[in-house]
């Protein structure tokens, strides 16, 4: 990631859970750059701030809500651990929901270089709401997937947009469940 960031550069952590890649996204973007840090989960949110205070941490903007394909409301469901909170609209814990192209587009938080995504079995939702930001500004995404179906959608959303996928940790993007895909103007 180092080699496609530079001082300056927005990440967007989608999925922050308590901060390790923001923390780190704050460091590589320096302090000219930003980190905004979406999560929806209100203890998760308490250990991100006090990480964020722990570390002295200046440029790191949190969005509280879950990103999807639009705004308004939606439902969480947990999981065995704090990290595998997942949309479900049976879910016990009521969320604000954002899209990121209402977000960018209407100015509310400057577009990203860089989108960090682990949300659940989300993705495809939040690719959805985004489509705009990624046709304008070509992100570059480190993506977790999380089901085959999902998986197999993400990959064709990035790829019809123009976008050469990596996997990450596995030889092939069939076996693989996360990726780092780039804007490819030549595709």
């Amino acid at each position: 990631m180092e080699k496609y960031l530079k001082e300056g550069d927005v990440i967007f952590d989608i999925g922050a859970h308590v901060g390790f890649y923001t923390l780190l996204g704050s460091v590589l973007v320096g302090g000219s750059g930003q980190v905004v840090a979406f999560e929806p989960v209100p203890k998760n949110l308490m250990y991100l701030k006090k990480h964020l205070q722990i570390n002295s941490i200046s440029n790191v903007a949190i969005v509280e809500a879950a990103v999807s394909d639009r705004q308004g409301h939606g439902r969480l469901s947990s999981g065995p651990s704090s990290s595998m909170w997942h949309l479900d609209a049976q879910g016990e814990l009521g969320v604000q929901t954002v899209s990121l192209d209402e977000l960018v587009l209407n100015a509310k938080i400057p577009p990203p270089s860089l989108i960090k995504m682990d949300i659940e079995g989300a993705e495809v939702l939040a690719l959805n709401g985004s489509a705009r930001v990624v046709s304008e500004f070509h992100p570059i995404f480190v993506l977790s997937t999380h089901g085959v179906d999902v998986h197999q959608r993400c990959c064709r959303f990035l790829e019809s947009a123009g976008y050469r996928l990596f996997p990450i940790g596995q030889t092939s993007l069939d076996e693989c469940r996360e990726l780092f895909a780039v804007y490819d103007a030549a595709a």
